[in-house]
Order: C-alpha cells, then structure tokens, then sequence
C-alpha cells in the first residue's frame, strides 16, 4: 500500500489531496495541501500514516490531514479521524495520536519587539518555559 497511494489520488478539489480507498482502507484519506508541496516539504511517512488510520475500527466520514500535517505517533500530527461509538461490541476507537501529545508543534514563535539581549537570564527564562510547556515524548526538541 505505501508506495501506491499515488495511483488513487483524487485532485478534484483546490487544495485537497484525496486518496481515495482501496485495499484495506474502510474511508478515503484527505490531506490540506496539494501534492507539490507534499513533494517538496514531506518524506512520504505522513500519508501513509493516514492510510492507516482509515482501518480504525468504526471509522466514519474521512481522514483527515490538516495545513498543518506531518509525519507523527501512529497518526500525522494535524490528524483528524471520526469513529462510530456504537460500532462492535466495545464502541469505536479513540486514538491518543488524534487527540495530541503536546501543545508545541507549531507554538514556537512569538514576535516581541525586543532583542535577546534584553531579556534578563535568557537561559533560565528558557528552562522554565521548557520544563512548564509539554512537547512530547520524542525527545528530539529541544530549545
């Protein structure tokens, strides 16, 4: 399946990439994006990874990717799926990937009109702010 997702893209909507389902998948998969910059910005895990996702039991509607997606803990990061809670015995799935790690993909500027250099005890400000704000389990952030 990895390698052939492109062969079941779907470009009828302006920034949409829509795989549609094949194999094992129960839904289609979108991605915000188009697939350029999916070229150009990704390393093809991500799709894939949302192609997963559509085999969740109970899954409804489509896979989303968000503008935001990239490859991330068993579900992109950016990634939005809908389960059926009556679905089977135990009701649909709840994925902790959908549902997010951290608040720090993405949060990681805030413009200031003020030089580092005015910051009393940058280093200390930035220990405190890396020990209050969780970023995951990755270990692979950093400040």
């Amino acid at each position: 399946m990895a390698a052939e997702w492109t062969n079941h893209v779907d470009l009828s909507s302006p920034g949409v990439v829509r795989i549609k389902a094949h194999d094992r998948m129960k839904v289609d998969a979108a991605i915000v994006s188009t697939m350029q910059e999916i070229e150009d910005y990704q390393d093809g895990r991500g799709p894939i990874q949302l192609m997963n996702a559509t085999e969740l039991p109970g899954i409804v509607g489509t896979a989303w990717g968000m503008a935001d997606w990239h490859y991330g803990y068993g579900l992109p990061i950016g990634g939005v799926v809908a389960t059926d809670i009556e679905h089977g015995d135990q009701g649909g799935a709840i994925s902790p990937g959908a549902v997010g790690f951290d608040i720090n993909c993405g949060v990681r500027a805030v413009a200031l009109n003020i030089e580092a250099r005015d910051i009393p005890n940058l280093e200390k400000l930035a220990r405190r702010l890396n020990g209050r704000i969780p970023a995951g389990g990755s270990g692979k952030g950093g400040i």
